[in-house]
C-alpha cells in the first residue's frame, strides 16, 4: 500500500472517533503504517483482511474515548497491534487481527449485538482468530470474570494460547502507559493485578512455546524469547508507579 493510500486509509479510520489532540492524527498514522507495512509480508487477502479489520474496529469504537476523554478509544488496539509487531518483533497474521479486534466483543452493547458481532468475527476470520479474542474477551459472567486469567491460562489449543496471552500482556502495557489518567485506587488495583497475574502469564507462555517448538507447531526459535522481552517491557511501563 502507497504512503497516499495508507493516509486515505488513516483519514477514513479517524472519521468515525475525530481525535481532540493535536499529535493524535500523527500517532494513528504512524500505528496504521507499522501495521500496513508489517502486513505487506502477508498474502494479498490476508493484506485486505487486515484493514478489513481495522475499519471494523474504527467502526465498533465509534464515539469512545479513553479515559482522558480526547484521545479516540481506536488509538489502544492499533498500538497493541503496533507493540507486538515492534517490540516483540512478532508479525503474524492471526495475532495482528485479533490484537486490532480485541475489545470490540467486549464494549459492544447488549447481549444480541454482541451474539451477532460474534458471528460476523467468526464468518470473516475463522475459528482461530474468534477464538482468540473470545479468550481475551472480559465476559459479562461474574465467574468468568473472577476466573479470567485463570482460564486463559488453561486454554488447551497451542496456536490459539500463545497469541491470546501475548495480546494480553500487550494490552496492559499499553494501558499502563495512561495510568495517569485513571484514578489512584485503579491504577493501584492494576498494578497489584499485573504482578500476581503476569508473572503465572509468562511461565505458561515460555511453556507452551518451548512444547510448540519442540513438536514443530512453531518453527521460528526467537519465538521463545518472547516472553522475557514482553515482561521487561510490562514492567518498565509499570515502574514510574510501583
Amino acid at each position: 500500500m502507497r504512503e497516499n493510500e495508507i493516509n486515505s486509509l488513516v483519514n477514513e479510520l479517524n472519521s468515525f472517533t475525530p481525535g481532540k489532540s493535536l499529535d493524535y492524527l500523527q500517532r494513528l498514522t504512524l500505528g496504521v503504517s507499522k501495521i500496513i507495512n508489517a502486513s505487506s509480508r502477508f498474502t494479498k487477502v490476508q493484506q485486505t483482511l487486515v484493514v478489513f479489520a481495522l475499519t471494523l474496529a474504527a467502526e465498533m469504537h465509534r464515539g469512545v474515548y479513553r479515559k482522558d476523554k480526547i484521545t479516540p478509544y481506536f488509538i489502544h488496539p492499533v498500538e497493541v497491534a503496533c507493540i507486538i509487531i515492534e517490540y516483540f518483533g512478532v508479525i503474524d497474521f492471526k495475532i495482528i487481527i485479533a490484537a486490532i479486534l480485541h475489545d470490540v466483543i467486549e464494549d459492544k452493547e447488549g447481549w444480541k449485538n454482541k451474539q451477532v458481532l460474534r458471528k460476523k468475527i467468526h464468518s470473516k476470520f475463522g475459528y482461530t482468530i474468534y477464538s482468540i479474542i473470545n479468550f481475551v474477551t472480559k465476559h459479562e459472567s461474574t465467574e468468568r470474570r473472577i476466573r479470567y486469567y485463570e482460564i486463559m491460562r488453561g486454554i488447551r489449543i497451542i496456536s490459539i494460547k500463545w497469541r491470546a496471552i501475548l495480546i494480553k500482556i500487550a494490552d496492559r502495557i499499553n494501558n499502563a502507559e495512561t495510568f495517569k489518567h485513571v484514578s489512584e485506587d485503579e491504577r493501584q488495583r492494576k498494578i497489584k493485578e499485573t504482578l500476581v497475574e503476569f508473572p503465572l502469564l509468562e511461565t505458561e507462555l515460555e511453556k507452551i512455546l518451548a512444547r510448540a517448538y519442540k513438536t514443530g507447531k512453531i518453527k521460528n526459535k526467537k519465538l521463545l524469547t518472547v516472553p522475557r522481552k514482553a515482561m521487561d517491557r510490562l514492567f518498565m511501563a509499570i515502574d514510574p508507579y510501583t
